[in-house]
């Protein structure tokens, strides 16, 4: 089942709830990548995006970066606009759209080939926040420039996009525009160009990486100033003593230095050159200038990587602007390789060794927020700065036991990650203390840092400058991982992984084909029925009430299980029950192919759902840390259509990670049973229905795309359940039919000898035959043959059988629970509702 929630800490609830109650025309659907055609691929991520205007620190960028956290956002006024220049022409197939709660009511998605020219692609209503897919577009042929006009407002402010998705083929290169070559240098190398020869020399700094003091917003950021457009620029804040550095990627003999100015000048500036980004020594020094362009050159030729402007006098009350700054140099020197994580010489160091840090949190926003967390593997743990300690200044560090000759250092971040950090290396705890890196241009995510070998025991990470988080605020500084490579000191190795399974010879080693009498229970040694005591419990603004009896879950007598929703009448006031029931503490699997026959009912309200949960949930882990695989979704109003998602922290809620799907007859999937399946290992997650692929999720996707946490090599337990209403299907409407029901065939796990794990805490029994030919989702029927004992590992403790109060499924609820679930519920659609929930919980935990 979907969960909803944006960013993971309690103060984003309120502004969480507001983000999943739009209705518009057109298809609503999750703000994720769909499975599209074969030829058809996302052509807007990453690409150069501008706005009529921008409101507070929220720039046209953020609808192309693939952070659902950031937005654009216009002023306070009718037909504002944001597009996109897709630097290729594509013909366009779809346009997903993610609003915030300052939503258009009425708008225009248009397309253009030169910028000037506009045809209307598709119109479009919303009446909320949340996502919509435009996928009936109209015939305009292939374009270079995506655009989205609000008409008119659905609120008293401007109106505000998380995410522009544009999915195209047959995208063409712009004539002699070259495609970039990939750099293959690690993180925080840049990529510039082929050098480019001039009257002044060889230009070497198109393309390199810029980083700034400030930006005035996020449309005049520092790499405008190297990408060759003379329609772009950087611009600073108004502020005194701003800089900007290019990163040429290489040494080189610098010859001249070229800075076009806007007419928000420096009269004064010095530059300096530096090795290796801290160090610096001065080149020259100008006053006077009139703006323009300036040319400097010196007869000092030094050797340099890095090349900073730093403003001495401004010519306005206003910041600095360059429209371009370029470097010319000489006899080019490589930087040494810069290898992926791990690939160099040496060793991880750093497994399970002792961390220590300026502070830690441990708090419900954040429990156990330690350094050791830093030195786990597990990516969904993190450590944090106590929140009384939240300020631009923290640092964190780790001894490796002995001594080492240390020559990578990883950092992933939480998205308070530090803009500005050094990274030193000692003998001692305490010092003295060598540099070995610093940057002011960090950016959050995956950061593999190569440096020159340094010997020493202990490394610190010192944090001077946090990042604008979400609703603008400045959080702690907070790193899931701390990783150190090298040589030397005294590691430990961390134990190897499970086994991929072999999806060609699989063996069924659990199962249920729901063969009891007609009207008994299902079995309580595989199964545990969820009780909510009102609608207030549920998640997603559901309706229902679950039970935890046979009213709403049974055997039909006919070989399924059937799980009923019903509209009650209890004294005259009427409320919707239903069922739902899953595996924890009771079946739970690592890997393999996970498979269910169902028959899902149809109507506008109706949400059938074969999902999974990762059992660290069990254990206090809030979700999403713990990880979530939606195997199969349907919305009773669109029958036709599947999905299958994966939640993880930082890509949840309308940032999960998935597909919809229509089978090629575009069959209604109520008239019928249907085979919903996942292939899951240690690298990816592959959904399909009846055979066909829905969707593919990878770990390379989630950690090095998205920058975020794989959380799905842990065990997994089973839950089924039908929803009635809710953020994403709406509300039942007069021709929803009750009773409704949803019919499981049978549910089967299956894996191959020794991959993964498995447990059980009864003994299970399975057919001796196990298909072995690997055809998923094709509903393979079980053969009889000898029945023997399947391999499981008995579940530690006991659990209670029957009924149990729930604050989520498989969880017993209380205070922590239900902290947890305010997490989950910040998509309930009503600002009213979160407050009561926020309320609710306060009271209960204090």
């Amino acid at each position: 089942m979907r969960l909803s929630s944006p960013p993971s800490r309690v103060r984003a609830v309120i502004a969480g709830a507001l983000g999943l109650s739009m209705v518009g025309t057109g298809t609503f659907a999750l703000a994720i990548p769909a499975a599209a055609a074969e030829v058809s691929t996302i052509v807007t991520a990453g690409k150069t995006a501008k706005a009529t205007s921008i409101e507070g620190n929220n720039p046209a960028s953020n609808v192309t970066d693939g952070n659902p956290a950031t937005r654009w956002s216009s002023e306070y006024r009718d037909g504002e606009s944001v597009q996109i220049d897709l630097a290729a022409t594509c013909v366009i197939d779809r346009v997903d759209l993610n609003w915030e709660g300052a939503f258009a009511s009425e708008y225009t998605v248009s397309g253009s080939t030169d910028d000037k020219t506009w045809q209307t692609l598709a119109t479009g209503t919303a009446t909320g926040a949340g996502a919509q897919t435009l996928d009936k577009l109209a015939d305009i042929g292939a374009i270079r420039h995506l655009k989205v006009t609000g008409d008119k407002r659905g609120s008293d402010y401007g109106i505000s996009l998380y995410t522009v998705d544009g999915w195209g083929h047959s995208c063409a290169p712009l004539p002699g525009i070259p495609t970039p070559t990939p750099n293959p240098g690690g993180p925080g190398t840049p990529g510039p160009t082929e050098p480019v020869e001039t009257e002044l020399g060889t230009l070497v700094s198109r393309d390199a990486k810029a980083s700034a003091s400030t930006t005035e917003n996020g449309d005049l950021a520092p790499k405008n100033a190297t990408d060759g457009n003379p329609k772009t620029r950087w611009s600073s804040q108004a502020a005194d003593g701003q800089w900007i550095t290019v990163d040429l990627g290489a040494t080189f003999l610098l010859d001249a230095v070229e800075l076009d100015w806007e007419t928000s000048y420096a009269r004064g500036y010095v530059l300096e050159t530096s090795l290796n980004g801290w160090t610096w020594f001065p080149y020259e020094s100008v006053t006077g200038s009139d703006g323009g362009r300036d040319v400097i050159t010196s007869d000092k030729h030094p050797r340099t990587r890095f090349v900073r402007m730093t403003s001495t006098e401004r010519s306005s009350q206003f910041g600095v602007s360059l429209w371009h700054f370029n470097v010319y140099g000489s006899e080019r020197e490589e930087l040494p390789p810069q290898h992926g994580e791990g690939e160099g010489p040496g060793v991880l160091l750093s497994y399970k060794k002792t961390g220590t840090a300026s502070s830690s949190q441990n708090d419900p926003q954040c429990v156990d927020c330690t350094p050791d967390k830093l030195f786990d593997q597990d990516l969904a743990t993190r450590w944090a700065v106590a929140e009384k300690d939240w300020s631009d200044n923290a640092w964190v560090q780790v001894d490796l036991a002995a001594q080492a000759e240390i020559s990578q250092i990883v950092l992933r971040w939480d998205p308070a990650f530090a803009k500005s950090y050094s990274i030193e290396v000692a003998d001692s705890p305490t010092g003295p203390w060598t540099t070995v890196y610093k940057t002011v241009g960090g950016t959050g995510g995956k950061e593999v840092i190569n440096i020159d070998t340094t010997a020493g025991r202990y490394v610190q990470v010192n944090m001077t400058e946090r990042t604008v988080g979400w609703g603008g605020n400045k959080y702690g500084f907070s790193l899931y991982e701390f990783r150190v490579y090298g040589t030397g000191g005294d590691p430990i190795f961390p134990p190897a992984g499970p086994t991929d399974p072999d999806f060609d010879n699989l063996k069924l080693v659990w199962s249920d084909e729901f063969d009891g009498a007609a009207g008994t229970a299902a079995d309580d040694k595989k199964w545990t029925l969820d009780h909510t005591a009102n609608p207030g419990d549920n998640n997603n603004a559901e309706l229902q009430l679950y039970t935890a009896d046979t009213n709403n879950v049974r055997h039909d007598g006919k070989g399924n299980l059937l799980i009923e929703a019903k509209v009650e009448d209890f004294h005259g006031a009427k409320f919707y029950s239903s069922g739902r029931l899953n595996t924890s503490h009771k079946v739970s699997a690592q890997y393999g192919r996970f498979e269910a026959r169902v028959k899902v009912p149809e109507g506008k309200g109706l949400w059938p759902a074969f999902w999974m949960m990762g059992t660290s949930f069990l254990e206090g882990r809030p979700w999403p840390a713990n990880g979530e695989i939606d195997i199969m979704e349907v919305l009773g109003h669109a029958p036709e259509e599947t999905h299958g998602t994966v939640h993880g922290p930082g890509y949840s809620g309308m940032g999960g990670q998935g597909g919809a799907f229509t089978l090629p007859d575009k069959t209604n999937l109520s008239k019928d049973f249907h085979v919903w399946s996942a292939d899951w290992n240690s690298e990816k997650i592959t959904f399909r229905l009846d055979g066909h692929d829905v969707y593919t999720v990878t770990r390379d996707h989630v950690e090095n795309t998205l920058n975020q946490a794989w959380v799905f090599d842990q065990e997994f337990y089973i839950i089924l359940n039908l929803a009635v209403g809710g953020d994403w299907p709406g509300s039942p409407d007069k021709d929803t039919k009750f009773p409704a029901e949803m019919l499981v065939d049978y549910v089967r796990v299956f894996q191959s000898e020794g991959s993964g794990k498995f447990t059980a805490l009864h003994p299970v029994t399975v057919p001796g035959s196990q298909p072995t030919n690997g055809t998923p989702g094709v509903g393979t029927p079980i053969s009889t043959g000898p029945v023997v004992d399947g391999s499981v590992t008995p579940a530690s403790g006991t659990s209670a059988s029957g009924a149990r109060a729930l604050g989520e499924t498989g969880a017993p609820a209380g205070p922590l629970t239900l902290i947890a679930l305010l997490l989950v519920i910040g998509g309930v659609g009503s600002l009213f509702l979160a407050r009561r929930e926020l309320g609710r919980v306060r009271g209960m935990a204090g």
